[in-house]
């Protein structure tokens, strides 16, 4: 009886015990801003555990049933023992992972390098969706960053919610936007929002630091898509001077096969300048294409991120939305014509018109119907003939004598008086 009851305490406390001990706690921690993107949205994660070792090149981000791991716009950062990483998503929906892998890190002790994976979709919605790059912002000065709405057009605003620094902007979709913030003077962590979004800044005193703010930037900040090896792709991109000096003999590099025209340039503040890039694709490549290329000033530099997936059919081939479009002014491309003008060469998109002319505007031709009237008239004309025609056939069927005659006995029925009843029954004589 006693180890009867002895059997079952023990039994009772090996079920109850595991509910009430506290729950295990994992060495490694990725937390997502949310769990479903869509498609080029910016991906957030803090990541938190006692790494030995992590690089960027240990964060990736694999789409689920394909091996090997996605290229993306990413980059990451280290504050307070806690890691920030960001990355521009693929223009792909699925179910994704981003996994820390060939990484070293401690629990318990023990050291390890096991895989650390953070399942979350990508899934195309109507809802307010923005691309920003970059993710974090480590600065010493003045910043920017890009910001770019990717489902409609929509208003967006800024705040370093610390100094109280605003900009209202008004997002054309799939335009990007470029924003400039001074210098804040508060050390450490602050908040910038975009809308629902928040993005971590980090002042810095280390005066080497100048990642954030450079004078030139690219429009498209990067060039992605899915390419075929033994290829050449042609690109157009937009070169800025954002800053507040004019900037001379600009030259490029890249450390991908590609041509850059022109080749050297100088460009006034505010001014822009069409870059034509050419990237060839080697017959040997085999895996994902991934590098840059930078705009050289100076000693310093600004640089367009290139990352391509290689696919093995041309049918697979997929450069939706690395081509620049170029969307600017009406007043910089023509002229908007009125509701009741054509163009004389042709349209082009703008931003403040749906379609600007780039030659001359002219008044619409009012509808011609003159072409209508004659056709009746000519209808009407031969009608008549037709009918002429029928009836001297129908009199070329009788004599000539015949024709006489009727005409004649027409003629004496029409001159014959006519009596009426009360005249033939009178009385003709007196009375």
């Amino acid at each position: 009886m006693k180890r009867g009851k002895i059997f079952i305490l023990i039994l009772t406390i090996l079920v109850i015990f595991p509910l009430l001990a506290p729950p295990s706690v994992s060495a490694v921690e990725i937390v997502l801003t949310k769990d479903s993107y869509n498609p080029q949205e910016t991906l957030q994660a803090e990541i938190t555990g006692s790494f030995v070792s992590l690089k960027l090149n240990n964060i990736l981000i694999y789409k689920q049933g394909i091996p090997r791991p996605m290229p993306v716009i990413s980059d990451f950062i280290k504050q307070e023992d806690i890691y920030y990483f960001y990355a521009i998503l693929p223009n792909q929906e699925g179910n994704y992972s981003l996994v820390i892998e060939n990484s070293e890190y401690t629990d318990l002790g023990q050291l390890k390098t096991d895989e650390i994976i953070k399942d979350f979709t990508i899934k195309r919605t109507n809802q307010s969706a923005l691309q920003f790059n970059p993710g974090f912002i480590l600065t010493n000065k003045g910043f920017f960053i890009k910001v770019k709405s990717l489902n409609s057009d929509e208003d967006a605003n800024l705040i370093l919610e610390q100094t109280g620094e605003s900009k209202d902007i008004s997002l054309v979709k799939d335009i990007e936007r470029t924003v400039r913030f001074s210098a804040p003077k508060i050390p450490g962590k602050i908040n910038l929002k975009i809308n629902s979004y928040n993005i971590p800044v980090f002042t810095t005193q280390d005066s080497q630091v100048d990642l954030t703010n450079p004078e030139l930037v690219f429009s498209p900040s990067k060039i992605q898509g899915k390419i075929v090896s033994g290829e050449s792709y042609f690109f157009k991109v937009l070169l800025e001077n954002i800053g507040d000096e004019n900037i001379t003999n600009i030259t490029f590099s890249s450390d991908l096969n590609a041509l850059i025209k022109p080749s050297k340039l100088d460009l006034n503040i505010n001014e822009q300048e069409f870059l034509n890039i050419t990237i060839l694709v080697s017959k040997e490549a085999e895996n994902n294409l991934l590098g840059e290329i930078k705009a050289n000033f100076g000693n310093k530099s600004s640089s367009l991120d290139v990352s391509f997936e290689l696919v093995e059919n041309n049918t697979d081939v997929d450069l939706n939305g690395t081509s620049y479009t170029n969307k600017l002014k009406c007043e910089e491309i023509g002229k908007e014509c009125g509701y009741d003008e054509d163009c004389d060469v042709g349209w082009a998109p703008s931003l403040d018109s749906s379609l600007c002319c780039k030659g001359e505007c002219v008044k619409q031709k009012e509808s011609d119907y003159t072409w209508i009237i004659g056709v009746a008239i000519l209808v009407g004309c031969f009608a008549v003939i037709g009918f002429f025609f029928y009836k001297m056939r129908k009199q070329k069927s009788k004599s000539t004598e015949e024709i006489l005659n009727e005409k004649a006995k027409k003629f004496q029925e029409k001159m014959k008086p006519r009596l009426t009843s009360s005249e033939v029954s009178g009385n003709l004589g007196r009375s």
